[in-house]
């Protein structure tokens, strides 16, 4: 203050230069702050070119991030970074979301019924606060706000299951802060998060290390539908072959129904998903 008037400080004028490095470690350094203000890994979010993707991220030892072992693309209607994304979208475009990526039962808490999900992001009225009450993992729960007004972004925070009745009074954090990282994003200029190749009816599951889908040493991909995109072998004389007699086709729900607080034992259809991939 100079004067009794205000002048811009020194964080300011490093976030107003053209963007670059001095405004993207000012963006970094909110997103610490305010990961160690709640003790929480902290995300930001945007939905992009039809996708649901991270564009940063502040964790650290004390503030892990959340496994992912769901592509966060497809786990939209379950994870609360996507779930604030989706609210933000107009119905028609959040169909052709769903269209795209089908919601799959993750968890027994996941909602997969669309018309259900959007009563429940729309419940508490337009930019409201999303949850994930491990709907995504067993393993953590999550809050996302919405960040911007026009192309939708998010600001998100995971917590431990362990330490879920910290959720709320980390939500209010969040929300109480949003605006600052806003402001941060809007003078960090925002960079445009680079568009992934689509995979149509497609999600890779990764297998975390902590002795759960031990059957599994490397990434899997389980089919929930067509990929109109691929194109077929060339085989123009061979008819189609049935699958062969006393193989079980591979439903995705046939992986998660039996899902707990343990995690997702694949041992029993091991066969199944070496016929499938």
């Amino acid at each position: 203050m100079l004067d009794g008037g205000y002048a811009p400080g020194p964080d300011l004028l490093a976030l107003a230069q053209p963007s670059g490095g001095a405004a993207e470690s000012a963006l970094q350094r909110t997103l610490a702050t305010l990961r160690d203000a709640v003790g929480a890994a902290v995300y930001v979010s945007s939905y992009t070119d039809g996708e649901v993707h991270i564009s940063r991220l502040s964790d650290g030892p004390q503030a892990p991030r959340v496994y992912e072992c769901v592509d966060f693309r497809f786990a939209g209607h379950a994870s609360a970074v996507g779930k604030s994304l989706l609210q933000q979208l107009p119905f028609e475009a959040r169909m052709d979301h769903l269209s795209r990526r089908h919601p799959v039962r993750l968890t027994p808490r996941t909602i997969t019924d669309p018309a259900r999900l959007f009563r429940s992001i729309d419940h508490n009225g337009p930019r409201s606060v999303q949850f994930d009450w491990q709907e995504y993992s067993p393993r953590e729960v999550c809050v996302a706000v919405p960040l911007s007004f026009g192309q939708a972004e998010a600001l998100a925070l995971s917590l431990p299951a362990s330490q879920r009745h910290r959720l709320k009074e980390a939500a209010q954090t969040l929300t109480d802060q949003s605006a600052t990282v806003l402001l941060s994003l809007l003078l960090s200029g925002n960079p445009p998060v680079e568009p992934a190749p689509a995979r149509h009816g497609e999600i890779a599951v990764v297998p975390p290390t902590d002795g759960l889908l031990l059957t599994r040493a490397a990434a899997i991909t389980v089919r929930t539908g067509p990929a109109p995109n691929r194109p077929e072998p060339a085989h123009p004389t061979r008819p189609p072959q049935p699958p062969a007699a006393g193989t079980p086709a591979l439903d995705w729900s046939d992986v998660v129904d039996d899902l707990n607080d343990h995690g997702v034992p694949l041992t029993p259809i091991a066969d199944t998903f070496a016929a499938a991939i």
